[in-house]
């Protein structure tokens, strides 16, 4: 079985290459990528920014990743819209804030 660190070098390398991924469903299963997605968020400046819910990311415990995993793999998973949130001199720059549980989903950078 490969390692969560292995499967998202592969995800990189096959994005390089612009290769298509194949049977990557199966991965949003793998609670270690969440984990890692999670430590990932957890030091960006911007994590105590609320979404579309008022969660944030240091209110997420293991129990939610579970959770979530296990919503996705009895398709009752809903995505939710992100809120769109501006900032800088006369709101000029927007940018869209997620749902944590969409944040959480993992990511090959």
């Amino acid at each position: 079985m490969r390692s969560a660190e292995q499967i998202l070098g592969i995800i990189r390398e096959r994005g390089k290459q612009g290769s298509p991924l194949e049977d990557i469903y199966r991965q949003l299963y793998n609670l270690t990528l969440y984990l890692m997605a999670y430590a990932h968020l957890y030091s960006n400046e911007g994590a105590m920014i609320r979404g579309t819910t008022s969660e944030t990311v240091d209110g997420m415990a293991l129990k939610k990743i579970e959770q979530l995993i296990d919503d996705l793999r009895h398709e009752r998973y809903r995505w939710t819209p992100a809120r769109r949130t501006y900032t800088g001199t006369a709101g000029l720059h927007a940018f869209g804030v997620c749902q944590l549980a969409s944040d959480c989903f993992p990511t090959a950078g």
